[in-house]
């Protein structure tokens, strides 16, 4: 999903297809939603899809949808047996699409895989926490949460 992303969605299609990238071992359907951007967006993916010649989809939305109906709308777009949802500030390091493939098809009871995340500086950035339960709902709904966040 794009949405004023011209500064980011050129890098993060360009790490997807990286010089990792082989066809022949893996084929990608990339799929970009466009959420009404007012920006050059959608020129810079028309651009990229005009010079490279890879299965990329552009879908301009007439209007802001949101993340959750525009992740659903790619979703319903897709044919792959496997998806990836990725935002365009983001960029697929090396071989981490063929990591994360392996892992799903190795682990049958796995429904689910999420990557490492790593900032420009090669710090680790942490975006996990464990499982809520009935205390942190009530945190969460009564704000509590706000006012003590740890």
């Amino acid at each position: 999903m794009t949405w004023n992303s011209e500064e980011d969605i050129a890098e993060c299609l360009g790490s997807i297809y990286n010089e990792y990238y082989d066809e022949k071992k893996l084929k990608i359907e990339t799929i970009i939603i466009d959420n009404n951007s007012s920006d050059n967006t959608v020129s810079v993916v028309e651009n990229f899809i005009k010079i490279f010649s890879y299965s990329i989809k552009l879908i301009r939305n007439n209007e802001n949808l949101g993340f959750t109906k525009v992740c659903n709308q790619g979703i319903s777009e897709s044919n792959g047996e496997f998806l990836i949802l990725l935002n365009p500030d983001t960029q697929i390091i090396e071989d981490a699409l063929y990591v994360l493939l392996d892992f799903l098809e190795n682990n049958k009871t796995a429904g689910a895989v999420a990557p490492q995340l790593i900032t420009k500086s090669k710090l680790v950035q942490f975006s996990c926490r464990r499982f809520p339960g009935y205390l942190d709902l009530f945190f969460e709904l009564t704000l509590i949460s706000f006012i003590f966040p740890k």
